[in-house]
């Protein structure tokens, strides 16, 4: 296996979105591309991520590769990556092999883990609506609302986005004017820092997509705008009263 990025930058923002989320997580190399499945330990957020053959510069596959890392350990490398550099990864029977070439070359060697883990299905729901939304905008309103609060509301209805929290300091409240056709009216309850681990990825899009029901969970869809791929995240709700 090689591949060659030009742009790291793609794969500095999804990981270290991912290494937050997961302590491991195994990386499924086809023709087609690159995907990962993964599920926290407690079972509260599903990673979905998909990324094209073509999103890199060079990908030579000659046949399917899977590999198991430590994600801690692969940012902590991945940083050390400037944006102007080339990313390479290649593969021998025991590790993932990172190149960065720049002013200078520089090797990593990083240990692969022992390949036990069982990948797990993507679920699928049918949600009663999907919306977009600016993903700044959004990420800005959890900043706001962890000042108050440790959980938090979306609702959606023909007008609007609002997303509140009302704690024992105080409250907040945001509101966008989707100018999406809703005909009905969805709201649910999620936890304000497992949102904010979700949008360390927002840099890779303008806009976020959301599935959203009542009292259902949540899937966070980032989608590259060359159309090389996204990452998507299932978040269980949070039921309780805020």
């Amino acid at each position: 296996m090689k591949l060659e990025l030009y742009n790291p930058s793609i794969f500095k923002e999804v990981f270290d979105c991912i290494s937050h989320i997961v302590d491991e997580c195994k990386l499924e190399f086809t023709n087609f591309g690159l995907t990962i499945n993964a599920l926290d330990k407690s079972h509260i957020t599903f990673i979905s991520l998909d990324f094209k053959y073509h999103l890199f510069d060079t990908y030579e596959v000659p046949e399917n590769e899977t590999i198991l890392i430590d994600t801690v350990e692969f940012i902590k490398v991945l940083k050390r990556c400037k944006n102007d550099d080339v990313l390479k990864l290649e593969t021998d029977e025991s590790n993932l092999i990172l190149t960065f070439e720049g002013e200078s070359t520089r090797k990593y060697n990083l240990r692969l883990i022992d390949n036990e883990y069982e990948t797990p299905k993507p679920p699928s729901i049918d949600y009663p609506l999907t919306i977009e939304a600016p993903s700044n905008l959004i990420k800005d309103t959890l900043s706001d609302m962890k000042l108050f609060s440790e959980n938090f509301r979306i609702s959606v209805d023909e007008d609007y986005i609002r997303l509140y929290t009302e704690g024992m300091k105080g409250a907040t409240e945001m509101k966008y004017l989707h100018g999406s056709n809703i005909q009905q009216y969805v709201e649910s309850g999620y936890s304000i820092e497992k949102f904010v681990d979700i949008f360390r990825a927002s840099k890779l899009s303008e806009t976020v997509e959301l599935g959203l029901g009542n009292d259902l969970p949540v899937t966070i869809t980032f989608k590259l705008v060359t159309g090389d791929g996204q990452v998507s995240f299932l978040l269980a709700p949070r039921l309780e009263e805020q």
